[in-house]
């Protein structure tokens, strides 16, 4: 009769040769499963709830981590998902979908420098299932935080191996940031055709919005004009009508603008056109509409989309206080010419005035911070027009230093275009009280520039 302890050691040798990992795989993988079934089926909070049991019992397979940081992404909630993602990677810092993951939801919270150095640990890595995602999104993480050419390099060494259109795009865009017009249009272009050759309408819509914004920071309406309704032309979205109430706007054809922007706001899922509006709004003299759509972004907390756009948190937040700013300012000052009968009414405009007064000063103070500190980052990126430029708009009112950041900013820009000239001319003069300035301002300007004319016509006014 055979006795079946004999083999109990054996057995038990057996299993101290196996790896746990491979013990209890297939229960991971059946747990991973329930959590697929349970985020079919919509209830998430369920599914977090198997995780977490998951990990109790098998605290050392980084898969758990990685499926609730992934479903923490999609549903948008990226501090958790990052939070899960950083557990994973201590039980496997090699997984490179783990650190893709980790990059982006870095880049969703706006925290660049951090999604680069993931992104080029990933790039160095070489997986060949993620190599070009790599590419893409390591080239415009580059964009991002200004480090342009890094990007070139990285992109141009790419495309002599093979023609990528987004790539491409991606190089158009980050010559557009070195303001070389010709090179960042050339490979636009070169996107575009491809797009067109390709069928891929959304992507030359995105494309020729894009190259319409170069066009008009070159002070080339014309153009900008043309390939904004070419974009819209080949599919509507709210970028195209953005741009052509912007055009719109600049030339003072105020019910055009403002049909254009409603037309942008229908379409658009960020909130970038109805800053626009409130803008628009502020500017006409519109100041309760202007502070209400400010409002109602603010209390709006997901910035999220900003990943996709090249703008970032503080550069956001500045356009929001200065319309506030000028809002508030506005409305203190047309509160004294508006007529009042008697003490009590007096007394209760000078309580507003003075309520509208402080809340203008302000935001004109959170404004003024956040453009000097935006500004010297941009300095510390190399970004130096730019920096002159936003330095000079956060002193304004500060003669000596605003001319002095001005006058920086114009020996740069009126050496790339000298289209810039007569908007140097209006601020100089503006910030002076030079009144030789502001009628040279209004000699240059064409007639695509009925708003700086407006403005310099009331800098001379008084």
């Amino acid at each position: 009769m055979v006795n079946p302890k004999r083999y109990i050691p054996v057995l038990l040798l057996l299993l101290n040769l196996i790896p746990c990992s491979v013990l209890y795989a297939d229960v991971v993988d059946s747990i991973l499963l329930k959590v697929d079934e349970a985020v079919q089926g919509e209830s998430y909070t369920r599914a977090i709830a198997i995780i977490e049991e998951g990990k109790k019992a098998y605290p050392d397979d980084y898969r758990l981590p990685l499926q609730a940081g992934e479903l923490y992404m999609g549903r948008e909630l990226y501090h958790l998902a990052l939070a899960e993602f950083k557990a994973a990677e201590v039980l496997n810092p090699s997984s490179g979908k783990l650190l893709y993951d980790m990059a982006e939801s870095y880049g969703y919270l706006g925290k660049n420098n951090d999604a680069v150095n993931l992104l080029e640990r990933l790039h160095a890595m070489n997986i060949p299932d993620l190599k070009d995602d790599v590419i893409d999104d390591l080239s415009w993480m580059y964009f991002k935080t200004y480090r342009m050419d890094d990007g070139i390099a990285l992109l141009e060494t790419a495309l002599k191996e093979s023609f990528n259109r987004n790539w491409a795009h991606t190089l158009g865009t980050l010559y557009a940031g070195l303001y070389d017009l010709e090179q960042s249009r050339y490979w636009y272009m070169e996107s575009i055709d491809d797009a067109l050759n390709s069928g891929d309408e959304l992507f030359a819509s995105v494309a020729y919005y894009n190259l319409s914004l170069l066009d008009y920071s070159f002070y080339l309406y014309g153009n900008a004009r043309d390939e904004a309704l070419r974009s819209l032309e080949i599919r509507p979205r709210s970028g195209g009508f953005m741009v052509i109430g912007e055009l719109d706007f600049l030339a003072w054809n105020l019910n055009d603008a403002i049909a254009s922007y409603r037309k942008a706001e229908s379409r658009d899922e960020t909130p970038l056109s109805r800053v626009d509006i409130a803008s628009f709004y502020q500017r006409i003299g519109y100041l309760d509409e202007a502070i209400g759509f400010v409002q109602k972004i603010q209390n709006d907390p997901d910035d999220s989309w900003m990943y996709y756009y090249g703008v970032n948190r503080m550069r956001f937040s500045m356009d929001l206080h200065l319309i506030l700013a000028d809002s508030w300012k506005g409305k203190a000052h047309l509160e004294a010419y508006r007529i009042k009968a008697g003490f009590l009414q007096r007394f209760s405009s000078g309580v507003r005035r003075l309520i509208w007064r402080l809340k203008g000063m302000y935001h004109d103070r959170i404004y003024r911070s956040l453009t000097l500190r935006y500004s010297g980052e941009l300095r510390d990126e190399g970004n130096e027009l730019d920096a002159a430029w936003n330095a000079a708009t956060a002193y304004r009112g500060y003669r000596r230093k605003a001319l002095d950041y001005l006058e920086e900013a114009r020996l740069i820009e009126t050496e790339l275009t000298p289209r810039a000239v007569p908007w140097y001319e209006m601020e100089m003069g503006r910030e002076a009280g030079d009144e030789n300035l502001l009628m040279n301002a209004l000699k240059d300007f064409t007639e695509d520039e009925g708003d700086p004319y407006e403005r310099t016509l009331r800098a001379l006014a008084g």
